[in-house]
C-alpha cells in the first residue's frame, strides 16, 4: 500500500521463451500467446478506442494471466489497476494509483492505492486455470438457447453493413426461406439506432419496428439486437 498521492508496483517476470502467456486485453493487433513488444508505462486498464494506438485496451478486459506453464495471476477487482509492460526483460508492470487516472478512492476513504493480486501455481495448465475458474469468475447462471449452437446466426452486418433499415431487414429473412435455410437466429445488427449507445429504433430507418418483429416471428426467426456495451458521447 502507498501513501495518499503515491502509487506502488510490481514487475512481473514472465520467463523465458519457452512460457506461453495468455490473458489481459483486447488490443489493436491481438498476438496469441502475448507477445510483448517495446516498452510501455502503466496506463488505466479500462475500456478505451481499440484504434487509437497500439497499446490501447479495447472492450474485453480481464485481470488475469495464464501460462502455459500452469503459472497464473489475478489481481483483484479492488485495485485502481494500470498496466504496463517492458518487452526487453518480457515482465508485466503492474500498478496502482489514484492520481492522472479515471479511478478514484471510495468516497471517506485516503487516495492511498493498494496493489494485491494473487499468483498461483498447479501441476498442468488445465488443473491451474480449472482451479481459478472456480475461485475467482462467476459462472454463468443460464444456458443459451439449443438453437443458438445448432442453427447459423443470420446477421445483417454481412450484406448491408451500417446501411441496414427495415425494408433490407425483412428482404434478408425473405431471401434466407426462399434458399431453404432455417428460419434461425436473425441478427440486426450496427445502426439501426440514431446513434451509437441508443436503445431505441431510427424511426426514419425503422418506421413500424413492432410490425417488422411480429413479420419475422411469424416466419419463425429468433431476432437478436447488436447492443453496445458502452456508454457513448452522442447517445
Amino acid at each position: 500500500e502507498a501513501a495518499p498521492g503515491r502509487a506502488v508496483e510490481h514487475a512481473m517476470f514472465l520467463g523465458d521463451a519457452a512460457a506461453h502467456w495468455y490473458g489481459g486485453a483486447e488490443m489493436r493487433t491481438q498476438h496469441w500467446p502475448i507477445r510483448l513488444e517495446g516498452q510501455q508505462e502503466p496506463q488505466p486498464f479500462v475500456t478505451s478506442d481499440v484504434y487509437s494506438s497500439d497499446a490501447a485496451f479495447g472492450g474485453i478486459l480481464e485481470r488475469y494471466w495464464l501460462s502455459s506453464r500452469a503459472a497464473a495471476i489475478k489481481v483483484n477487482d479492488s485495485v485502481p489497476f494500470h498496466l504496463g509492460w517492458n518487452g526487453t526483460e518480457r515482465s508485466l508492470r503492474l500498478q496502482a494509483r489514484y492520481h492522472n487516472t479515471p479511478y478514484k478512492p471510495h468516497a471517506g476513504s485516503a487516495a492511498a492505492p493498494e496493489l494485491s493480486y494473487r499468483v498461483c501455481v498447479g501441476s498442468d495448465v488445465t488443473s491451474i486455470h480449472k482451479y481459478m475458474v472456480r475461485r475467482y469468475f462467476n459462472k454463468p447462471s443460464r444456458v443459451p438457447a439449443p438453437e443458438a449452437f445448432r442453427d447459423p446466426i443470420w446477421s445483417t452486418w454481412v450484406l448491408y453493413g451500417r446501411a441496414v433499415d427495415q425494408d433490407k431487414v425483412l428482404r434478408f429473412a425473405q431471401q434466407i426461406r426462399q434458399h431453404h435455410f432455417n428460419s434461425s437466429h436473425l441478427e440486426i445488427d450496427d445502426m439501426y439506432t440514431p446513434a451509437y449507445g441508443d436503445f431505441d429504433f431510427d424511426e426514419v430507418k425503422f418506421p413500424n419496428a413492432s410490425d417488422m418483429f411480429r413479420r419475422l416471428r411469424d416466419a419463425g426467426f429468433r431476432v437478436t439486437l447488436w447492443v453496445h456495451p458502452f456508454v457513448n458521447y452522442n447517445s
